[in-house]
């Protein structure tokens, strides 16, 4: 019951993120770079829930890909905030829509992927 339990919080969280990263996506797209640094903080805070729930679930999941998913949205998540410290808005913008988003999705269905069955169990 607690894995299902974790494996759908764990779901349920990166769903959020989905929202949060597209919301910062929209309000940089009209200029408001700032105005979203706490929101991209917050949802580094959330990538690294998810990431210390499945540590301890990598080797029952079988095969996957989490952990280099995960360790590549922490490097761009790191690049984009390098965009807000050198207020590079034009970037930031290519980077959420090309770069950041579309990773975060690859991980997200991976995370889906790995833990349907403890979600249907």
């Amino acid at each position: 019951m607690e894995q299902f339990q974790i494996a759908s919080d764990i779901i349920n969280l990166s769903d959020t993120i989905m929202e949060g990263l597209e919301h910062i996506k929209h309000r940089v797209s009209e200029g408001y770079l700032e105005d979203t640094y706490y929101l991209l903080e917050d949802i580094m805070n959330a990538v690294a829930s998810i990431h210390r729930a499945t540590e301890p679930m990598l080797s029952v999941l079988g095969e996957n890909s989490i952990e280099e998913f995960a360790q590549h949205i922490n490097h761009l998540i790191d690049e984009m905030t390098n965009n807000y410290k050198e207020q590079r808005i034009e970037k930031a913008k290519i980077d959420f829509q090309l770069v950041l988003i579309p990773a975060f999705k690859e991980w997200k269905n991976e995370l889906e992927r790995c833990l349907s069955d403890y979600i249907a169990s």
